[in-house]
């Protein structure tokens, strides 16, 4: 709302200075629009569409928007901040009552109750990506930084998303060598090293981690007796399976955004996973769950979702690259486009932070070419 009153007081950007990467999540939608005319569950299709409707609002609201303050940005990543220090203490501290009055700490579902852990894990893991760019720009606090930073590690570590502590991992690992100069790569390494080794002690010591290796080395055995897994890194393994036959039957269009779950559950039927289709499982991975609703075609447009910010110039900073990292390997094994709570903060967050990075590198650019010209 604030950004729509924004346009009406201060006019809109021109067209031709329209940030080209946003056009990459608007023609995703489109692409859903285009697949619903081919559904047979039309029900399903406009539902779908209500729930992704962000990914073509807001890249248009935040495309068109004026160039806006380095100033009104960083107060809104305090902001995010704010909230996520006072949302992790109030979860911690929960949990240590719960503690006190149980002698057990709370984990994973019975943690985070009010939303999967994935996404509780995916806000924490932003929020310290979201420290760790504020103090290197020295735009806040540093002890009210890092004991967010803290807070926020806490509540991964007991909300227990792999996805999520997969993602931090490769973003702590990015870092490391974003923020080293190149000419201390060897340093960058080494740190690099210590981290692996720390998450592989973690991994280790917690049931819900050591079950991936467990499931890789016994996938035979599972594959061939798909109506006794119950596991969930197994029925991933398995639903993924199904989601990749109904792709190779559909391999252009898809079979239309409003069809993938009864094709799923058709799948599961077939292949006897009982329990992904008692439990009406989503594909568990957005790639996949993209490639079955709109085939290649669609899964082409969420991949220029996520790659080009990776290499573009404009986008040469640590925030938008280590969000894109965060959400590629989170969407990986959930399907995030499928909620609210998924479809909202990564819309908001993809469309603001290209916006503003493009927005900042042209100010900065031609000022400096003003600069070589005087």
């Amino acid at each position: 709302m604030i950004a729509i009153i924004d346009l009406f007081i201060n006019g809109i950007k021109p067209l031709n200075k329209f940030p080209k990467l946003l056009l990459a999540p608007i023609v995703f939608y489109l692409l859903h629009i285009t697949s619903a005319f081919y559904s047979a569950n039309s029900d399903a299709a406009v539902f779908d569409l209500e729930v992704k409707f962000s990914f073509l609002l807001l890249p248009i609201l935040f495309g068109f928007q004026k160039t806006d303050s380095n100033l009104r940005m960083t107060n809104i990543l305090k902001l995010y901040l704010i909230t996520s220090f006072l949302a992790g203490t109030f979860m911690l501290l929960m949990n240590v009552d719960h503690y006190f009055d149980t002698g057990k700490w709370l984990h994973y579902i019975a943690y985070s109750f009010l939303l999967h852990p994935s996404y509780l894990s995916l806000y924490f893991s932003f929020s310290i990506l979201v420290g760790i760019y504020l103090l290197k720009i020295r735009k806040a606090n540093m002890l009210c930084i890092i004991s967010t930073i803290i807070l926020s590690l806490g509540n991964i570590a007991f909300a227990e998303s792999k996805a999520a502590v997969l993602a931090l991992l490769v973003l702590f690992i990015y870092l490391v060598f974003k923020l080293i100069k190149p000419t201390h790569r060897k340093i960058a390494a080494g740190i690099s090293i210590i981290i692996i080794v720390i998450f592989g002690a973690f991994a280790n010591k917690v049931d819900r981690f050591s079950s991936i290796s467990y499931t890789i080395e016994h996938y035979k055995q599972i594959s061939a007796n798909p109506e006794k897994a119950i596991e969930s890194t197994a029925l991933r393994f398995l639903v993924w399976e199904s989601a990749i036959s109904i792709i190779g039957d559909n391999p252009i269009l898809g079979v239309g955004n409003g069809d993938v779950h009864t094709e799923l559950s058709k799948a599961y039927k077939e292949r006897k996973v009982k329990e992904a289709l008692s439990l009406n499982m989503n594909a568990h991975n957005q790639y996949l769950e993209t490639a079955v609703g709109l085939g290649f075609i669609g899964l082409i447009s969420l991949l220029v979702m996520l790659i080009p910010p990776l290499f573009y110039r404009k986008m040469n900073t640590i925030l938008v690259q280590g969000f894109i990292l965060l959400i590629g390997i989170n969407i990986m094994v959930e399907s995030m486009f499928n909620t609210q709570a998924g479809v909202l903060f990564i819309a908001f967050f993809y469309s603001y932070l290209v916006s503003q990075a493009i927005n900042n590198y042209s100010v900065n650019h031609n000022s400096a070419s003003n600069k070589s010209i005087e």
